[in-house]
C-alpha cells in the first residue's frame, strides 16, 4: 500500500500539514476564547483589544475552514487514486 501512494506523495503531504494545522486550531481557539472572557468581564477593557480578539476568531475560522477542505480534498483524492491504481492491477 505504501509502494503505491509514493507516486501521490505530494497530496498525502497537503494533507497531513493541512491536518495537523487544523488539529492546532483547537487548543489556539481555547486560549482566545479565554482571553475575550477575561477581557468582557473588566469594565475597564479596551475596545481596541476586544476589536483584535474578534479578529483573531475570524481568522481562527478561514484557517480552520481552510484547512478542513484541505486535507478532506488532498486525502479523498489519495483514496480515489490508489483505489483506482489497486482496481488496475486487480484486473
Amino acid at each position: 500500500m505504501l509502494n503505491l501512494s509514493r507516486a501521490h506523495f505530494a497530496w498525502v503531504l497537503t494533507g497531513a500539514i493541512s491536518s495537523l494545522v487544523n488539529g492546532g486550531m483547537a487548543p489556539i481557539f481555547s486560549i482566545a476564547f479565554g482571553n475575550i472572557l477575561s477581557l468582557l468581564n473588566d469594565v475597564t477593557a479596551n475596545d481596541g483589544e476586544i476589536n483584535y480578539y474578534c479578529f483573531f476568531f475570524l481568522l481562527i475560522a478561514v484557517v480552520a475552514s481552510t484547512t478542513a477542505f484541505l486535507y478532506n480534498f488532498s486525502f479523498g483524492v489519495v483514496g480515489d487514486r490508489l483505489v483506482f491504481d489497486m482496481r488496475l492491477q486487480v484486473f
